[in-house]
This record gives structure tokens, C-alpha cells and sequence, in this order.
């Protein structure tokens, strides 16, 4: 995220709108995400720390991925399957 960005996930601590504005984005030494956040509606500033969760994203691209592979492999499959019949039934009539 760059600064000036707008992200509706986290609200204001101050008024509750969920309308802000990055200010300043840096990471921590524990590995997450220190952001400082101006509020749209009462300009107030508040920090938040994230936390990045690549671990789920990775499960999840990887299932997706896999899905695909299976859908792909049994299309060849099929495809191979319906060859070899084609190839048997024109040896059968010579």
C-alpha cells in the first residue's frame, strides 16, 4: 500500500468512520506493518499495526493451482482415451 492510500478495513477510533487515509507506512522488527492513518471525516491520526499472512494466501493459490492441473490432466486423459478407441476401431476395419 503507498501513502495516500484508502483502505475502509479499519475505523477511526475516534468517530467510527471507516474512511481513512495512509499517511505514513513502515515495517516493524517483528515483521508486520506499522501504518499511520488519517480519519476523512474528523482528521483524526491513529497507528495500526497489520500483520502479513502469506501462509493462506500460498494454501490457497496452491489448491487452486492443483484444481486446475487435475481438470487439465483428466481432459488429456480423455483426449489419450479417445485416440486409442479411434485407433482400434479403424484397425478393426481393415
Amino acid at each position: 500500500m503507498k501513502t495516500g492510500e484508502t483502505l475502509a478495513a479499519f475505523a477511526c477510533p475516534k468517530c467510527s468512520d471507516t474512511r481513512s487515509t495512509v499517511v505514513d507506512s513502515r515495517p516493524t522488527q517483528q515483521g508486520n506493518i506499522r501504518r499511520r492513518r488519517r480519519c476523512l471525516s474528523c482528521n483524526e491520526r491513529y497507528t495500526t499495526f497489520e500483520t502479513v499472512s502469506a501462509m493462506k494466501v500460498t494454501a490457497n493459490v496452491m489448491t487452486t493451482t492443483i484444481a486446475r492441473l487435475e481438470r487439465q490432466l483428466d481432459a488429456v486423459a480423455l483426449t489419450i482415451e479417445f485416440l486409442k478407441d479411434a485407433i482400434q476401431q479403424t484397425d478393426m476395419e481393415k
